[in-house]
């Protein structure tokens, strides 16, 4: 696992950690709060997660496999989800011609708006990748203990199904994701990115 170097951790702890904020279902939210699981014998599997886009599409993350996808946990009346929407647009929009898949868990169903809140926050911020509509917390709940249940979160998964990075919060820099997907083994498109320290010896989220 890697983490971010001290001056970049002092900054996410006075940052938005995420809407609820704290520590939410043993998921700490403070300085090891981005990690890179490099030694694949220390990622998790990421349990089953499907379900329906807004317009009814099934969506299976398992259909994905063979390919390195991120997942964000999101919701439109979240602030730092309006904070990290520009990165994740613009790492998208460079990196899915290349293959690298993205998918959203979208909680407007559960706690927001409803669907045309979810339609004007993508609009606005030009996410075009898809996401599973979860009207009743039913998809997040299968996260519980791997994500905070309460937005944002992202996990970047390895090409066999495996979490291999994970930000608890708010995703404060695209250069982050982009290292991120890179140790996932996705496009090396790191420029810019920050310097790891060494691994530290702990092992897969818990």
């Amino acid at each position: 696992m890697r983490l971010l170097p001290a001056g970049a951790a002092v900054a996410l702890l006075v940052a938005l950690a995420g809407c609820s904020g704290g520590e939410d279902d043993g998921v700490a939210i403070g300085v090891d709060r981005v990690q890179s699981w490099q030694d694949v014998s220390d990622r998790r599997e990421l349990p089953p997660l499907a379900g329906r886009t807004r317009d009814g599409e099934p969506l299976d993350l398992a259909s994905l496999k063979g390919s390195v996808v991120v997942l964000n946990v999101w919701g439109s009346w979240c602030g730092p989800c309006k904070v990290e929407a520009p990165a994740l647009a613009n790492v998208s929009a460079d990196l899915m011609p290349q293959g690298v898949q993205f998918v959203g868990l979208d909680l407007e169903g559960s706690y927001g708006g409803g669907a045309k809140a979810a339609e004007a926050f993508e609009k606005q911020y030009g996410l075009t990748y898809p996401s599973i509509y979860d009207t009743d917390g039913s998809v997040l709940v299968k996260l519980r203990g791997l994500v905070p249940q309460s937005p944002p979160s992202t996990l970047v998964i390895d090409a066999e199904g495996r979490i291999a990075g994970r930000v608890s919060g708010t995703l404060e820099d695209e250069s982050i994701l982009r290292g991120l997907i890179a140790d996932a083994g996705g496009p090396s498109d790191v420029s810019g990115s920050y310097a790891p320290q060494p691994p530290a010896a702990t092992g897969a989220p818990k």
